[in-house]
């Protein structure tokens, strides 16, 4: 199940076991309150049962001053006991008292309680397998939807390959006959682009398997700096990462590091730098530029979005979801003019030696 799959399922579950769940503890809180008034009720009519043959050992007695207002009602006392005053024959000046003791009421209360609550679990337990059934029926329609969009895009991406392999022919022999044509050149980026798109796709059909290996940190931002570095004329980059073990799919990784450093590189000023270091006090990879900054850094991650006519607006939604994959934290801190800064918590990935 991927990712969006799983987080629908876990909203249709918790919407559905919640607006259930509440109606039936309201419907129970109802009952047990309706129990406990007919606990009562009963209580207080064995009481005026016993005030005729006086035949109850479960109450005590008393005679108090006749109070005409609490004559034939239960009250509660305030140590919690259960009380209810009856007329004496011939007496205009005392009452008798029948009363339940606390501890003989609280028991059966907590019976009450135990019951009600026992029958609670019983209907929340089928809330809970109805909540799940529900959840499953309601994904089945967005499964159908991504499994036939998916295929569409594997069939559209399979179909890319037979006119790209054309055109990155006929620009091979054309640059034979004219090696400096700022026309082939262009052309060569645009299938570049296409061909960088094609792998973002792809990346983000595939379903995430682990292949984690051991990297060295060091070497491995070196050799991805590298890459873009040869694709980056009249960029500097200033890398300064330290020793440091990360285990970690290095495919997954690479395509994290590649499309920062890309767009680092891409959306930078004319002879800016990009800086790639490793924080060892906080375990993060920073990549900084001096370029255009970011207006709205909160929504770099949202698919398709883009503060210029450039790019795709789907390259670092990519990378939060191949970055969630991986268990890794990344933050976009940006200001217009001023550069933008990407960390890259890697304490998930970090392997227990460099960690410590």
């Amino acid at each position: 199940m991927k990712r969006v799959e799983k987080e629908s399922f876990a909203k249709s579950f918790l919407l559905f076991f919640l607006s259930m769940g509440v109606m039936v503890a309201a419907l129970f809180y109802m009952d047990f309150a309706r129990s406990v008034l007919a606990l009562e009720k009963t209580i207080h009519a064995r009481m005026e049962i016993c005030s005729y043959d006086l035949n109850c050992d479960e109450f005590a007695f008393d005679f108090v001053p006749l109070n005409a207002e609490r004559l034939n009602k239960l009250v509660k006392s305030n140590d919690g006991a259960l009380y209810s005053d009856f007329s004496v024959p011939g007496s205009n000046d005392y009452a008798m008292r029948i009363k339940l003791p606390k501890e003989a009421y609280k028991k059966r209360l907590t019976r009450l309680q135990k019951e009600s609550l026992g029958r609670f679990a019983a209907a929340l337990f089928a809330v809970i397998l109805l909540s799940l059934l529900f959840a499953w029926y309601s994904l089945r329609p967005l499964r159908n939807a991504l499994r036939m969009t998916e295929e569409f895009v594997r069939d559209i991406l399979h179909d890319f390959n037979t006119p790209l392999s054309t055109i990155r022919l006929n620009v091979a022999m054309l640059k034979r006959r004219w090696q400096d044509s700022t026309e082939i050149g262009r052309i060569e980026k645009g299938v570049q682009t296409i061909l960088d798109l094609q792998q973002n796709l792809r990346d983000y059909l595939e379903q995430v398997s682990s292949n984690a290996k051991r990297l060295d940190l060091s070497k491995f931002v070196a050799s991805r700096v590298e890459m873009v570095r040869g694709n980056s004329p009249g960029i500097r980059f200033d890398l300064q990462v330290d020793a440091a073990t990360v285990v970690v799919d290095p495919k997954l990784f690479a395509r994290i590091l590649d499309n920062i450093l890309s767009n680092a590189a891409k959306y930078n000023s004319d002879k800016g730098v990009v800086s790639v270091r490793y924080e060892s006090d906080g375990k993060k990879l920073v990549i900084e530029d001096s370029g255009w900054g970011i207006q709205r850094p909160e929504k770099v991650f949202e698919r398709y979005y883009k503060e210029r006519e450039t790019g795709h607006g789907i390259g670092m939604h990519i990378v939060k979801k191949l970055c969630d994959s991986i268990d890794v934290d990344i933050e976009v801190e940006s200001e217009p003019e001023k550069g933008t800064r990407i960390t890259l918590d890697l304490r998930p990935v970090l392997s227990e030696t460099t960690a410590r």
